[in-house]
């Protein structure tokens, strides 16, 4: 679901065979639209997501505030996606989405640019003054609102508004402010017609290190601000919907998760202080690692040998055995 004059006579004709391979698919005539975010946010910042969408012209959108982090994230098939992804993308663009993607590489290039030549607090102001008009123009929604697309949970909805949208052809990506700044794990959902949209926003002032090896995960939980180490979170790991590993984090903000001996991946760490929820991708490619390895290294004695001469031929053998710590 993851889910876009006149010039001279000659001119004009060498163009049309690249408009007519041009032309839109089915698959591009449809609405679509998905949510992605990209960071965790502190109760200082301006939490947001991003809307990645085409043919939409309104979106409506119900933020929902989760109660159990642990049973959230143990309920997810995928922890890195919700929903499906059974969207029909076309995997070879025509030269005119080529030259329309150049192009707005460019656009973001000289974006950027300009962007540099301010300072940070002139940006952090221009860009809450846009979220201020982008917020104003939003249409409130009530509960009744949603007979055809129900509420997931209506006792735990934060928010819910009306986006409005152009309703363009090509595919365009919008930068979303929500109010939220109350530490948590939030569900953010965009619904047009049946078509539903997923994504997280997490808002903490608490995060957490990682550092994996073979066997174990080793966690450092600690405040955003002040670096201090936070003391007896609970720490859950999660692999294939259900907690494999469970602790608190001692006096230096540190718990070591002891993993079971097969392959893992797309495996979480949440941890909770409190009201402070943190997650986090640990990465597991360092977890399907042998502890201890025997490494070796084999070699002559001579560069090079004239004929007749006998080869000499040394070897060191050792274990490697791999930093736990």
């Amino acid at each position: 679901m993851k889910r876009f004059l006149n010039f001279l006579l000659p001119f004009a004709f060498c163009l049309l065979p690249f408009a007519a391979a041009a032309q839109e698919s089915d698959a591009d005539a449809r609405p679509a639209f998905s949510l992605s975010t990209s960071e965790v946010f502190t109760t200082r910042d301006a939490p947001n997501f991003y809307l990645t969408f085409r043919r939409i012209p309104q979106l409506d959108f119900r933020v929902y505030k989760v109660r159990d982090p642990f049973a959230f994230f143990e309920g997810l098939n995928d922890p890195h996606s919700l929903g499906t992804g059974d969207a029909n993308v076309k995997q070879e663009r025509t030269w005119l989405e080529r030259f329309a993607e150049w192009k707005r590489v460019q656009r973001q290039s000289v974006r950027r640019f300009a962007r540099t030549q301010a300072s940070h607090d002139y940006r952090v102001t221009r860009r809450a003054i846009s979220d201020k008009a982008e917020v104003a123009q939003r249409v409130v929604l009530n509960a009744s609102t949603f007979a055809q697309v129900p509420l997931l949970n209506g006792d735990q909805v934060v928010t819910t508004w009306r986006e409005l949208l152009p309703n363009n052809r090509d595919t365009e990506v919008r930068r979303v402010p929500v109010d939220l700044k109350q530490p948590g794990v939030y569900v953010v959902e965009a619904v047009n017609d049946l078509l539903r949209a997923y994504t997280i926003v997490m808002v903490s002032d608490m995060g957490i290190v990682t550092k994996s090896s073979p066997g174990q995960i080793l966690f450092f939980a600690a405040d955003r601000f002040s670096g201090e180490p936070a003391i007896d979170c609970n720490v859950h790991v999660v692999f294939k919907k259900k907690t494999i590993a469970e602790g608190r984090t001692n006096s230096d903000g540190l718990f070591e998760a002891k993993l079971p001996d097969e392959r893992m991946e797309d495996i979480v760490g949440v941890a909770r202080c409190g009201n402070q929820v943190a997650a986090s991708d640990p990465g597991s490619w360092t977890l399907g690692q042998p502890g201890r390895e025997l490494a070796a290294y084999i070699y002559t004695d001579k560069p090079i040998y004239r004929p007749g001469h006998t080869v000499h031929l040394k070897a060191i053998l050792r274990w490697r055995q791999m930093d736990s710590k």
